[in-house]
């Protein structure tokens, strides 16, 4: 789930000033760091962040974090036996139920469900 390398030829260069923000956010499944954080990272206000992000990706940096973690869960549900619990903190998430309700709504089940 990267964007970097969909765009990388063609948009990376327009939008290199967040370039660190895009590999942070690809690379870094726990993502401790909030947008803010990133956006200091780039030198760059947050708003501008958001812009550039929004611009680059077709989504906001949240929507992006979740759908990457989204992502991610799915492919421990289907490779590891892990628990729903185990999956959840790995992804950063701080309640597990919170990440139930998320999961079931980006995918239409429940972790344990789509496991299944």
């Amino acid at each position: 789930f990267k964007l970097s390398d969909y765009y990388h030829k063609s948009h990376l260069y327009k939008y290199s000033i967040i370039e660190r923000g895009i590999e942070y956010l690809e690379q870094n499944e726990e993502q401790t760091l909030s947008i803010s954080e990133i956006a200091d990272m780039c030198n760059v206000s947050e708003v501008y962040f958001r812009k550039l992000f929004k611009k680059y990706s077709g989504m906001l940096p949240s929507q992006y974090r979740t759908e990457a973690k989204i992502y991610k869960a799915k492919d421990y549900l289907a490779k590891e036996e892990l628990s729903v619990a185990d999956i959840s903190d790995r992804l950063g998430f701080t309640e597990v139920s919170y990440f139930i309700k998320v999961f079931k709504n980006s995918v239409g089940m429940t972790p344990t469900k789509y496991r299944t």
